[in-house]
């Protein structure tokens, strides 16, 4: 539960993310938003709106694939957002894009695969540890439409918070595996995978156990972030995962 100086969601993920508040709360806007802009025009917001249409019917044509090398149950499309160097703004990117996506009708879900230092959870304003169903498969939490999964979630109490996870290989990819594909999503056209900065085992598991439809790489314009955010690109090139 917030506390009770917390924002509603919507006012914290639009304050996190730079969200014009009335774009990014009105589930009527179907035009991408911008931070800084509060207004497009009617012919604009029209194109916007026939783009995802497009995009909407093509996805849902996409048949649900399941297992390694492809998609969990329950989603048609996994697309990556990643960063080269931590701190610039990526899982309150991937919260605005989830917003975002939401607003203008699609189903998303989002994935906090940042195993050793999950956000998501104080971004998205939940807590608490997800049900099973009858498949024992773990209910995503949800919170402003968006079906929400973490580890955070998994851990048992507001102390074990500030916890470290030290793991390593094999249990890191079985925790990732479960995060997938243990989870009960239930029909996304768009999953957003907020990853973990760099270019290490996580990003390889995901890219090749998910079947990235695409992936999005956030910087900030300082040199240093810009370096490691062209090795991520570069990553992503030789997966050959559309950026």
């Amino acid at each position: 539960m917030p506390s009770s100086g917390a924002l509603p969601l919507r006012q914290r993920a639009t304050c996190y993310c730079g969200l014009p508040r009335t774009a990014a709360a009105s589930t009527s806007s179907s035009s991408p938003v911008h931070a800084g802009s509060s207004s497009l025009s009617t012919d604009a917001r029209q194109a916007a709106k026939d783009r995802i249409a497009a995009v909407d019917a093509a996805a849902r044509q996409v048949p649900l694939k399941t297992g390694p090398g492809g998609a969990p149950a329950g989603v048609k499309q996994i697309v990556a957002v990643s960063s080269g160097k931590g701190g610039v703004g990526k899982s309150t990117t991937s919260v605005n894009l989830a917003l975002s996506l939401s607003a203008l009708g699609l189903r998303v879900g989002l994935l906090d695969a940042d195993v050793y230092g999950p956000s998501i959870p104080q971004l998205m304003n939940l807590s608490g540890q997800p049900f099973l169903n009858r498949e024992n498969k773990m209910i995503p939490l949800e919170n402003y439409g968006i079906q929400v999964m973490s580890i955070g979630f998994l851990v048992d109490s507001p102390e074990d918070r500030y916890k470290p996870i030290i793991w390593r290989g094999p249990m890191l990819q079985k925790a990732l595996h479960q995060l997938l594909h243990d989870v009960a999503w239930n029909d996304v056209d768009i999953l957003l995978v907020d990853m973990p900065p760099g270019t290490g085992d996580v990003q390889i598991t995901i890219t090749q156990r998910a079947g990235l439809a695409g992936a999005v790489v956030v910087s900030t314009p300082h040199d240093l972030a810009l370096l490691d955010a062209r090795r991520g690109l570069r990553m992503f090139e030789q997966l050959k995962v559309p950026i």
